[in-house]
């Protein structure tokens, strides 16, 4: 797939195609950096804020407020204390169980 794009720009380059900026197409634009500041900004505001108000009040859909939005506050590394508490709570399911 990537080697058609490579000879595709080749070609392009070739017959004097010397801008390298997307040009306008049809489709579903890509969301930009301001609604999801202002996204986090609301939720900020609120912290009980459910997705659904947030779909109604920014006029976005469920999957791009999730994947684009939710990501950035769901931690990617867990840090030393984390990993303790995660043990510690471990434990206590453990002995719960049995």
């Amino acid at each position: 797939m990537a080697a058609q794009y490579v000879h595709k720009w080749c070609m392009e380059f070739d017959s004097g195609q010397v801008n390298v900026k997307d040009e306008q197409r049809n489709g579903q634009p890509s969301m930009s950096a301001d609604p999801v500041q202002d996204i986090d900004v609301a939720v900020q505001a609120d912290i009980c804020v459910s997705i659904a108000q947030l779909e109604l009040r920014f006029t976005l859909p469920r999957g791009i407020i999730c994947r684009k939005v939710c990501s950035r506050w769901v931690p990617h590394h867990l840090t030393e204390e984390h990993r303790t508490l995660m043990g510690s709570s471990l434990v206590l399911l453990q002995c719960y169980e049995a």
